[in-house]
C-alpha cells in the first residue's frame, strides 16, 4: 500500500510508540511504501529541530538531522505538484499534493483540517489507527 504520512504522524511515529510508530515499522518492513515531496521533507527537518523535541531525540542518541535523514531514506520521492487551493492552511495543500503525486492509497494525518475532507481526488484521508486497520484488512 502506498502511503503519504503527514509530518505530525511521522514525528509521532519517530518519537513515541503507538499507531504512527507501527506505520513507520510497516514501511521499514516493506509491508507498505511511504512517499514524500520536498515540502514534507523540509517541514520534517524544520519541526524535528524545535526545542520541544530536543530531549526526546537526544535520548534516542540521534540529532534531528540524523532522525530526519533516516526517515527520508525509507521514502520514495515525489514531485511537488501545484494543486487548486483546497485547504484553509496552504501547507495542507502541499500534503494533498504529495498524496496526489504519489498516487497514494492513503493519506495519513492527525490534522483535523485535512481529515475533515475525508477524501481528496479519490485518496482517503485517515488517522494512524484507521490506516493500520485498513492495512490489516488488505493484508488478509
Amino acid at each position: 500500500m502506498r502511503l503519504v504520512l503527514d509530518t505530525n504522524v511521522v514525528i509521532s511515529g519517530l518519537l513515541w510508540r503507538g499507531p504512527s510508530a507501527r506505520l513507520i515499522d510497516l514501511v521499514v518492513e516493506q509491508a507498505a511504501a511511504a512517499f514524500v515531496n520536498s515540502f514534507l521533507a523540509a517541514e520534517l527537518a524544520e519541526k524535528l529541530s524545535l526545542p520541544k523535541f530536543a530531549a526526546r531525540i537526544a535520548a534516542a542518541g540521534m540529532t534531528p538531522d540524523e532522525l530526519c535523514s533516516q526517515y527520508l531514506a525509507l521514502c520514495g520521492p515525489v514531485p511537488a505538484l501545484a494543486i487548486t487551493p483546497t485547504c484553509r492552511d496552504p501547507d495542507d495543500d502541499n500534503v494533498l499534493a504529495a498524496a496526489l503525486a504519489a498516487d497514494a492509497d492513503l493519506l495519513v494525518s492527525g490534522d483535523k483540517d485535512l481529515r475533515v475532507l475525508r477524501v481528496f481526488e479519490g485518496i482517503p484521508i485517515v488517522n494512524a489507527a484507521d490506516a493500520l486497520a485498513l492495512l490489516s484488512q488488505t493484508a488478509q
